[in-house]
């Protein structure tokens, strides 16, 4: 294939592909809204990752974050201060463990609703 039909091939293959990235992407974001509050958030993943942050907790359904929203003081999330911890009461009926190591814990990270307050807010 000469480098001319390359590259026109390759130029409809990309925008096939972003047309259905957007239609995807627009899709997921109206599930997740309702996943976030409909889920009971039965199994979570925990992980620390050092430099005095605290236990950041992560659905491994829907996927939610909490980023040791409760105690500590603010802006623990970027390691100022005080440490906080996962809201109790948000995940007070959830089985949890520790990841086995931080690609586990990405693995269930889907960066779009996290806890605050003791409730799913969208970041």
């Amino acid at each position: 294939m000469n480098a001319i039909a390359k590259f026109y091939d390759l130029t409809e293959t990309v925008e096939k592909y972003e047309k259905q990235k957007k239609k995807a992407e627009k899709a997921l974001k109206a599930a997740y809204k309702e996943l976030v509050f409909l889920c009971p958030h039965p199994k979570a993943i925990d992980w620390n990752f050092g430099n005095r942050s605290g236990d950041y907790r992560v659905c491994m359904v829907c996927g939610i974050e909490d980023l040791a929203s409760q105690g500590g003081t603010p802006g623990d999330e970027y390691d100022y201060g005080y440490p906080g911890y996962p809201n109790k009461e948000f995940w007070a009926n959830t089985v949890v463990r520790k990841a086995e190591n931080e690609e586990e814990f990405w693995s269930y990270r889907r960066h779009h609703w996290r806890v605050r307050d003791g409730k799913p807010k969208h970041p």
